[in-house]
């Protein structure tokens, strides 16, 4: 495996500025997950990272070698997409075998047996092999698309939201099995996403990008914990994190500057009536079996937390909640320390 640094990366469509002065490093054998909204430059990022897009200033360091004047087929990357792309004329084994088979590679069967069939048990798909692609479901030919990146042993292997198309339970089982492979390989693997689960579970850290623009880097717990503005804050947390306006609070307990309240459910405590409590009407609701989701009113303001699934409360109900160690935003957004 291998260490990968982008450096001041900058990429323009015509006029458009997609990708802003982006740096940032994935050390080797890292799990690094950029997290983002559709249109925030995450895949143009990890296209050009792998050499199918140019940038046009900045560079792209792999092992501590410069790839600039370096086509992707030189690269020793693998690039697992959002679809299956597989073969569905070939079987499990072939579409597994085709990357050894290139002309480029040139592996003897002897080899691409041993690999196909050691990548196939890694993903516990051996027992389909010799099934045609089209009789699989969704989560094992996705399988078969991450097996045919796994079987080339590349420095550093690039995902585009290799899981999205999957339902939920299938995507949960995934991610889990992903990690899990990349744990016993050892991977160096650059991961893109929307998915804010697939971040915090996957993730030895995360970058979360905006708009063309690396806007934080850190461990999951980190961003979650210390986001640096709103934007970061509003992107991990279920249910989402709560900004509550200064002045409808009591204005003496934040920091000087503060414009915003960022209020996470772990946040909130609910209680009797006091001077540090907040009454609050429940609009409604939300049973989710293991938890409920109480969606409240305070001072016209609406916000979500999390209460005990066995709770009796009500619509119409009123509750005093207390905020212990929220965060503070300045009128920028940016987090107050």
């Amino acid at each position: 495996m291998a260490n990968l640094i982008v450096k001041s990366i900058t990429k323009y469509f015509d006029k458009i500025e997609a990708l802003k002065n982006v740096d940032f490093e994935v050390d080797d054998g890292e799990f690094f997950v950029l997290l983002g909204k559709t249109g925030a430059g995450k895949t143009t990022l990890l296209r050009i990272a792998s050499g199918l897009d140019d940038a046009d200033f900045g560079d792209i360091f792999i092992d501590g070698k410069s790839m600039v004047d370096v086509p992707p087929a030189n690269r020793n990357v693998t690039f697992v997409f959002q679809q299956y792309s597989l073969y569905p004329h070939l079987t499990v084994y072939d579409n597994l075998a085709f990357p050894l088979r290139s002309p480029r590679i040139k592996a003897s069967e002897d080899t691409i047996k041993e690999k196909v069939t050691s990548v196939s048990k890694l993903l516990r798909i051996d027992h389909k092999l010799n099934n045609k692609a089209t009789a699989l479901s969704g989560g094992e030919m996705q399988r078969v698309a991450i097996g045919r990146a796994l079987v080339r042993d590349p420095l550093i292997y690039f995902m585009d939201e290799p899981l999205s198309s999957l339902d939920a339970k299938l995507r949960s089982e995934l991610r889990i099995e992903l990690k899990r492979v990349q744990a016993e390989l050892g991977a160096t693997i650059l991961y893109v996403t929307h998915d804010q689960i697939e971040a915090m579970t996957l993730a030895d850290r995360i970058g979360v990008m905006n708009e063309g623009e690396l806007l934080q880097v850190g461990t999951p717990k980190e961003i979650y914990e210390n986001p640096k503005n709103e934007y970061v804050a509003s992107k991990l947390g279920s249910p989402p994190i709560n900004l509550v306006p200064v002045e409808l609070l009591h204005k003496n307990s934040y920091p000087v500057g503060t414009k915003n309240v960022g209020i996470r459910t772990e946040h909130t405590s609910i209680e009797g009536p006091s001077e540090l409590s907040y009454p609050a009407t429940i609009r409604r609701v939300e049973h989710l079996g293991d938890q409920s989701y109480l969606h409240l009113t305070l001072n016209n303001h609406e916000l979500i937390i999390l209460s005990n699934p066995h709770s009796s409360y009500k619509a119409e109900e009123q509750i005093h909640i207390r905020f212990v160690s929220p965060i503070s935003f300045d009128k920028n957004g940016n987090a107050i320390n």
